[in-house]
């Protein structure tokens, strides 16, 4: 394997087997789940999470523990943690580190790094956590307009600076590491993005590319924001050029996922495709609350998830076949690219269904 060809550990292909086998036995090895809508620090121009102000009525601390055990049941293996908020800000990550880390149970982390000290890294490193840090440009009066906060870049930086000095960055024999940096490229940044590349390659970091969505603050954004196909086909040269291999972004197994846990504890799936997540379709962000992790049984919500998006197959595949970005779109990858495989995995996940309930009969 291509020295630079690396990965980041937890979108791997193997790792997706895990998921994706789970998925049709019907096990639940992964966990997607929003831990707050908690973000103060920063007020990104791109931002596609929308605003809340139910924080009163976030999951506690206990109350995650008490999910986290019923999962495990199910064969929980990975915890994914990404959509609203910022964790770093949020008091429940530590000890969600550490109970994660008991159990071992993995976990990926989606962060600006803002509410993270220094003395958190060594707990990150000790708790193997891995990480998506978002970095967009090393030119600090860029990225610090795209954050929307004025000096949180230089923290960032800082912060990045201290994951490598202090050993925080971990590449296994299989070229996967445990850091990537979440890029979007935007018409401020997008002549910046190869230097973050080479830096990438330089440290061991995945650089994981993913084309801005139009929703969110980004709508209001989009007269300063948006990039051409071309410039976007040219970056993808120059990234590929860099890395040494043409350039892809790997699946993220949350779009997999049965459903995802908001900070709330609804569980929700797209209303459009049924699938786990739907930010990647660059669309809207339209979501269907199929129940509450605080009342109704996880073994119920799975098979309401599942029949809906059996339901919406057909219509999700056509929707993934017209979903052709340059470089991906975000954790979704391209995904007129992974629909063959998806095709099959429902397949098998449908036949598999249909013949456990007529055994039943």
């Amino acid at each position: 394997m291509n020295k630079k060809n690396i990965v980041y550990f937890p979108w791997s292909s193997s790792n997706l087997k895990l998921i994706t086998d789970g998925y049709i036995k019907r096990e639940m090895s992964f966990l997607y789940l929003e831990l707050s809508a908690i973000c103060k620090k920063c007020n990104c121009l791109y931002c596609d999470s929308p605003r809340h102000n139910d924080f009163q009525n976030e999951l506690s601390f206990d109350e995650i523990k008490f999910i986290i055990n019923k999962f495990e049941k199910k064969g929980l293996r990975w915890l994914y943690i990404c959509g609203f908020g910022e964790p770093s800000e949020d008091e429940k990550l530590m000890p969600l580190l550490f109970y994660l880390k008991k159990k071992s149970i993995k976990v990926s982390l989606f962060t600006n790094g803002l509410g993270f000290s220094e003395d958190d890294i060594q707990l990150l490193k000790k708790n193997n956590v891995n990480l998506i840090l978002k970095l967009d440009s090393f030119k600090k009066k860029i990225f610090d307009k795209l954050l929307g906060s004025k000096g949180a870049a230089d923290k960032i930086y800082s912060f990045l600076n201290s994951l490598i000095s202090q050993g925080f960055v971990k590449l296994n024999s299989n070229n996967e590491t445990n850091l990537a940096l979440s890029i979007i490229p935007t018409a401020l940044n997008i002549d910046l993005i190869p230097e973050v590349i080479k830096f990438c390659v330089n440290n061991s970091i995945y650089p994981a590319i993913g084309e801005m969505e139009p929703i969110g603050n980004a709508i209001k954004n989009m007269s300063i924001l948006t990039v051409s196909t071309n410039d976007l086909q040219d970056l993808h040269k120059k990234v590929s050029d860099i890395l040494g291999y043409n350039y892809y972004r790997p699946l993220c197994p949350g779009i997999i996922a049965d459903f995802r846990i908001d900070h709330i504890g609804n569980c929700v799936i797209d209303s459009t495709t049924g699938l786990g997540c739907g930010w990647f379709l660059d669309e809207k962000h339209d979501p269907l609350i199929i129940g509450n992790i605080r009342n109704d049984s996880i073994y119920n919500m799975q098979e309401k998830a599942f029949l809906y998006r059996s339901k919406s197959f057909n219509q999700a595949i056509n929707i993934l076949k017209r979903k052709k970005p340059v470089i991906s779109c975000g954790g979704g990858s391209r995904p007129a690219e992974w629909v063959d495989s998806y095709v099959n995995l429902m397949n098998d996940c449908i036949k598999n269904y249909t013949e456990t309930k007529k055994s039943l009969l």
